[in-house]
């Protein structure tokens, strides 16, 4: 067979099987599948999570306050009052039931603890547990490690009742929110055998840091809890009458379906301050596709704007574009869709554009392939991509390693080549 007719046979047959063998199970980004924001005047607590909404429902004594994290958002969730009726009702909520990875958030200003009320050690931040086997998952504040009990001097707790046994887990530092608005985290991965559980601590004026050593929790991935417990915060039905909220203010409820990185969760209590998300420059509190076209836009343009300055040089260049993709975004020049990684799939968007070398001047964005800012999807967009060798590794890690190619990546090479070299044709 001639090479003429060989090319395009070959060059269909390494894009069918690039297609087959992408990555369907990916991240998508920072995206919780629940969230409760309080920011309502009344009513109750809407869910902006991803899948079914599930509605927080304010029972008789918890309400809202204006006293907020940084004074950006609207409203928190007021729990100050003593008793068994401060808190929030989520419902069955049956898409936070057996998962595997997650990552809780919020915040929290103390003005009390429950044991002032006669409550148990456990202050439920984030509950859907059963009773009996304690299925499901619980979210604490727990006795301190040292020192007495109060609201400046406590620890971190996570129970899980999964598949394999009952687990808990508690940080080995201990933490203070007394009168002060404190962002907290805890993440767990069930398919780590060791260390799979971290936790967090953050304030308005200080960023994310991991508070403790990481802790190892057998468990397995969480039982399912439907039909015999509800997602609740103040609340669990594993101890109804026993275990009570935190006396104060709560906000920005999260649950993330994947374990997010300590820059993610900074972003995350970025989010609800004033000073924003660095790179987020239409201010919607996320960093997508918008805010890198923005800035591609700033640097053809001459660089004049200051906002745009990420890398804080005194510039606005591709340094910064750098420093968006790789550092603020924590992802690879490649990655069209920004799910934090660089694959096939991102190929397969960009190329079905229809704008690859299409002699149309400046109509490409990052979606359409243009990753170097010249305002088009041309060959050197696939170059840099690939130069950053982050091709069909998943995450970007915290530190880079050379990769060597994978059979995809050559498929796609080839495949790329071929194109190429058909244009030239």
């Amino acid at each position: 067979m001639g090479y003429r007719k060989l090319m395009p046979r070959l060059t269909m047959v390494c894009l069918l099987s690039a297609i087959t063998t992408m990555v369907t199970d990916y991240a998508v980004g920072q995206t919780p599948i629940l969230q409760w924001t309080f920011d309502e005047e009344s009513g109750n607590a809407l869910d902006s999570g991803t899948g079914a909404s599930a509605e927080g429902v304010l029972q008789s004594t918890a309400g809202r306050t204006t006293s907020t994290p940084g004074g950006a958002s609207a409203f928190a969730l007021d729990m100050t009052e003593p008793g068994l009726d401060s808190w929030v009702n989520g419902g069955d909520a049956e898409k936070v039931d057996t998962l595997t990875q997650f990552t809780f958030t919020t915040w929290i200003l103390l003005k009390g603890l429950n044991a002032e009320e006669g409550g148990s050690g456990n202050v439920r931040l984030l509950a859907k547990q059963g009773p009996g086997a304690f299925d499901g998952f619980s979210w604490n504040l727990n006795t301190p490690n040292n020192g007495e009990r109060s609201p400046d001097n406590f620890r971190m707790g996570m129970f899980v009742g999964g598949e394999q046994s009952f687990g808990a887990a508690f940080s080995n530092d201990d933490l203070g929110a007394d009168d002060e608005w404190t962002f907290v985290a805890v993440t767990v991965d069930t398919d780590m055998d060791e260390e799979n559980v971290f936790f967090y601590v953050g304030k308005e004026g200080t960023a994310v840091e991991q508070l403790g050593d990481p802790i190892t929790m057998t468990s397995g991935p969480v039982n399912s809890t439907s039909g015999i417990a509800t997602v609740n915060v103040g609340y669990t039905d594993a101890a109804p009458g026993v275990d009570f909220s935190l006396v104060g203010y709560q906000d920005d409820v999260r649950i993330y379906d994947q374990v997010l990185t300590l820059e993610q969760l900074d972003q995350v209590r970025l989010a609800n301050l004033n000073a924003g998300i660095a790179g987020d420059f239409d201010k919607n509190g996320t960093l997508d596709a918008a805010d890198v076209d923005l800035l591609t836009a700033a640097i053809r343009n001459g660089g004049g704007d200051v906002q745009f300055d990420v890398s804080q040089d005194g510039q606005v260049d591709s340094a910064d574009l750098s420093v968006w993709v790789e550092e603020l975004k924590h992802t690879y020049f490649g990655d069209a869709n920004l799910d934090g990684e660089f694959n096939t799939t991102d190929l397969v968007v960009v190329f079905a554009a229809g704008e690859f070398e299409d002699a149309v001047a400046g109509n490409s964005t990052w979606g359409e392939g243009d990753w170097d800012g010249d305002g088009d999807f041309s060959t050197t967009d696939i170059v840099k991509a690939f130069q950053g060798g982050g091709f069909e590794l998943g995450q970007r890690p915290a530190v880079s390693a050379v990769p060597e190619p994978t059979s995809s990546s050559l498929c796609v090479i080839w495949m790329l080549a071929a194109l190429g070299w058909s244009r030239r044709r």
